[in-house]
């Protein structure tokens, strides 16, 4: 994300405001990082820009990120959809040995 805003200042000027959210997907709940500018079109992951293009490809993808570019309403809309953290292991294996525990309680009362 740092070098998508780099080359919009590079493409856009010094002065160029932008917003940034970080939020969850409604129906998904999975987090993820926008960043919007209103200007002209312009794709920081395009492959005129090799050095970005050749990042986001390996290293982003390698790690499970997806960047995703689109341009409405006058606005450059870039994503990245981040994926779900997963829970504490040794909290999920004292749980499961909890349930376990009152499961058996419960069995063996029947």
């Amino acid at each position: 994300m740092e070098e998508a805003i780099l080359r919009y200042r590079d493409r856009f000027g010094e002065n160029t405001e932008f917003s940034v959210t970080a939020a969850r997907q409604r129906y998904t709940g999975r987090p993820y990082i926008q960043i919007e500018l209103e200007e002209e079109a312009y794709n920081p992951l395009s492959g005129d820009a090799s050095e970005i293009y050749d990042w986001s490809g390996s290293l982003l993808t390698a790690v499970g990120l997806h960047p995703q570019y689109s341009y409405s309403n006058g606005k450059n809309v870039l994503k990245v959809i981040l994926p779900n953290q997963t829970r504490n292991m040794p909290k999920r294996a004292a749980a499961a040995i909890i349930l376990g525990i009152i499961i058996g309680f419960i069995g063996s009362g029947l």
